[in-house]
């Protein structure tokens, strides 16, 4: 009887979440937010400024995800999936300055844009090589060469 074991996530898996939506977020600014539009120059006082706090709560909360709850995963599908998660909060960012404020308001829409795109790029997977040396170290077996045993060597 075989068990099944765990599918592994290289690097590049990571790297091409990350960057299909990094590129995402520039595709949606342009196809819907009306690209980039730095005209005028204080920020304009809107009534949903709740938003805007929300938004930076958004930001907040996929800094902790990155910063805090990453570097304690110690498998790949965990940060992955922590990843997604932190990733789908910094695009909301986006959506909410897309699709929540008027298009008179492109101050407040480029701000949400860049701190969309800050939360984006403090995903970038450079963690991940992190993790492969962590569980090396932790797992006996892994640096052996042998299961548990220790009399049969390890298929890869």
């Amino acid at each position: 009887m075989t068990t099944a074991t765990p599918p592994k996530y290289p690097a590049s898996v990571f790297w091409q979440v990350w960057i299909g939506i990094l590129a995402s977020a520039f595709y949606y600014q342009f196809r819907d937010g009306g690209g980039f539009r730095f005209e005028g120059g204080a920020l304009q006082s809107t009534g949903y400024s709740f938003f805007v706090v929300f938004a930076v709560a958004h930001f907040v909360a996929a800094s902790v995800v990155r910063w805090i709850v990453i570097p304690k995963a110690n498998e790949r599908r965990r940060v992955l999936i922590y990843m997604v998660v932190g990733l789908a909060l910094s695009e909301a960012i986006t959506f909410y300055g897309i699709y929540l404020f008027a298009f008179s308001e492109h101050e407040t829409k480029m701000l949400l844009f860049s701190l969309s795109i800050l939360s984006v790029v403090q995903f970038a997977p450079f963690y991940c090589r992190n993790i492969e040396h962590a569980n090396q170290s932790a797992d006996p077996t892994l640096s052996s060469g042998t299961t548990g045993a220790g009399h049969e060597p390890r298929h890869r």
